[in-house]
Formats: C-alpha cells, structure tokens, sequence
C-alpha cells in the first residue's frame, strides 16, 4: 500500500513540475508511474531492512497522518477557493463534501499525529 501511495504522489507531482520530471514516466503498457514505483520501493526496502520493526511502524504511521493532514488541509482550501470563483449552484453527479468533513479530518488527523509525537 506503502510503495503504491507513494509511486502515485511522486507522479502526481512530477506533472505538476514539483518533483522531478523523471517521476512522470509511464510505463509504455500498464501505464503506470514505473520510475515513481521503483523510487518508492527501494525506499521502503532500505527502511525495512534499517530500521526494527516497532520504528518502522511507527514511521510508516506518522507519515500516513502527515498525508492525511495535508490532504484534508487542501480540500479545504480548495473548497474555500472554489466558493469565492464559481456560485453555489449544485452541479449534477459531482459529490461536494461539507466543510465539517475536511475540518474534522484535519483536526483529528494532527491530533493523533500530535499524539504520536508526545508519546
């Protein structure tokens, strides 16, 4: 799951020109981020290899709240943007989350990440 969330955000930025372009090759027949894949899974060995197990859990969790953090951080402030450039209207089969969702997300993203750091 790691090495998959990992390949696809190195992609994703590498086409938006905030990662190496190098990120952003396709693989000619699966069409996936191959170079991003192969990155982000000799990352991960090292780390397995490195680190014990109960630290690499650990980390592997910090991260996964650190993305979850940002995550619903930017759908808020996609939301925010959003109201102020196009009107309310509600456009058909498009699902347009509350803003209650992303605030709770973040805030008990950070807070279990917060969490993580004192203990």
């Amino acid at each position: 799951m790691q090495i998959i969330m990992a390949s696809r955000m190195l992609y994703g930025l590498s086409r938006k020109g905030m990662a190496p372009s190098w990120f952003g090759h396709l693989h000619g027949l699966t069409q996936t981020p191959i170079n991003a894949t192969l990155f982000a899974a000799v990352t991960i060995l090292i780390f397995a290899l490195w680190l014990p197990l109960v630290k690499l859990a650990q980390l592997t969790s910090f991260i996964t709240l650190l993305i979850f953090s940002l995550i619903n951080l930017a759908l808020l402030v996609i939301k925010f943007k959003s109201r102020k450039l196009v009107s309310n209207e509600v456009k058909p089969n498009v699902y347009q989350a509350p803003y209650i969702c992303p605030i709770l997300g973040f805030l008990l993203s950070l807070t279990l990440l917060i969490s993580q750091l004192i203990y």
